[in-house]
C-alpha cells in the first residue's frame, strides 16, 4: 500500500507542475506590436505605424516600416517626409523614406540592437505645394526584444505542448503502474 501512496504523490506532483507551467504560459508577454497610432493634435491628424515582419521587428534584420497617413491633406504630393530613429543610447539614425501611395510612406531600417527606440516621422509642407504651415510630427515608441543573434525566447505553443506532455505522462504512468502495484500488493498478502 505504501507504493500506491508514493505513486499517487508523484502523480499529484506532476499534475501540480503541469498546472504551474500552464499558469506561466499565460504570463508570457506577446511581443507583437499590432498597429500604433500617433496623433498631431495641432492639425487633428494621425499616422498609423505598421511594421513588417509581423509587427515584431528583429534587431540585425531589415525591417520595413510603413506609415499609413490618416489625413488626405497630408498626402505625399503636398508634403515631404523625413524619419529619424533615436535608440536607447541617444544615438540618432536617419532613415530614408519612399512613397508607395499618396497616403502611404515607407522606410527600411536595420535596428542595430535590442532595446527601446523612438521613431519620429516629420511631415513638412513642400515648397511646390504653397502650403504655409508648421511641420507635423508623429512620434512612435518601439521596444525591440528579438535579435538575430539571440532569438531564444520561449515559444508559447512549445511550452503548452510540453505542459500537456508532462500532464499526460503522469496520468499514463499512473494508469500503467497501478495494476502492477496492485498485483505486487495482493501477492504479498
Amino acid at each position: 500500500m505504501e507504493i500506491m501512496k508514493i505513486l499517487k504523490s508523484i502523480n499529484s506532483l506532476i499534475l501540480f507542475a503541469g498546472a504551474i507551467l500552464t499558469l506561466l504560459l499565460l504570463l508570457i508577454p506577446v511581443d507583437a506590436y499590432a498597429h500604433i497610432l500617433s496623433l498631431d493634435e495641432t492639425i487633428n491628424s494621425g499616422v498609423v505605424l505598421h511594421i513588417n515582419p509581423d509587427d515584431d521587428p528583429v534587431s540585425g534584420k531589415e525591417t520595413e516600416i510603413l506609415f499609413d497617413i490618416q489625413n488626405s491633406q497630408l498626402n505625399t504630393d503636398s508634403y515631404v517626409y523625413s524619419l529619424t530613429i533615436d535608440d536607447h543610447e541617444n544615438n540618432t539614425h536617419r532613415a530614408s523614406v519612399y512613397y508607395i501611395e499618396k497616403q502611404l510612406v515607407a522606410s527600411k531600417f536595420i535596428f542595430p540592437a535590442t532595446g527601446k527606440y523612438e521613431l519620429r516621422l516629420i511631415a513638412s509642407p513642400s515648397y511646390v505645394s504653397g502650403i504655409n504651415s508648421k511641420p507635423s510630427e508623429f512620434i512612435f515608441e518601439l521596444d525591440i526584444r528579438r535579435s538575430i543573434y539571440d532569438d531564444n525566447r520561449l515559444n508559447p505553443a512549445s511550452l503548452l505542448v510540453a505542459t500537456l506532455v508532462i500532464i499526460l505522462s503522469g496520468f499514463l504512468a499512473y494508469l500503467i503502474f497501478k495494476p502492477w502495484i496492485q498485483l505486487k500488493i495482493n501477492s504479498k498478502n
